[in-house]
């Protein structure tokens, strides 16, 4: 099921076992206009899940757990406390 005018594109990333096959490489097309763009984004995460993420996390479980440490380690340095707050000082009393 494709939301109308979501063009789609392949995944083109390697193998390494660090990622789910196309999670966040499939997006719609920038000349999609803004409201199909959210329809198609929405349609996107719901096929991820539906046909990769939860497969893999019944079936492959620690395939699943890899592409989930990967994840943490390379987005834990940015969603972090310090840097949150840091942040909110600097745009709450220096802008």
């Amino acid at each position: 099921m494709h939301a109308k005018g979501c063009p789609w594109r392949a995944a083109s990333r390697g193998s390494g076992g660090d990622r789910f096959e196309g999670a966040l490489s499939d997006r719609c097309d920038a000349t999609t206009n803004p409201g199909d763009r959210a329809a198609c984004a929405a349609v996107s995460l719901y096929e991820k899940l539906e046909n990769i993420v939860v497969p893999s996390f019944y079936g492959n479980r620690e395939r699943f757990l890899d592409v989930m440490r990967h994840a943490i380690a390379l987005n834990g340095s940015f969603f972090n406390t310090q840097r949150m707050v840091l942040q909110y000082v600097l745009n709450a009393y220096f802008e």
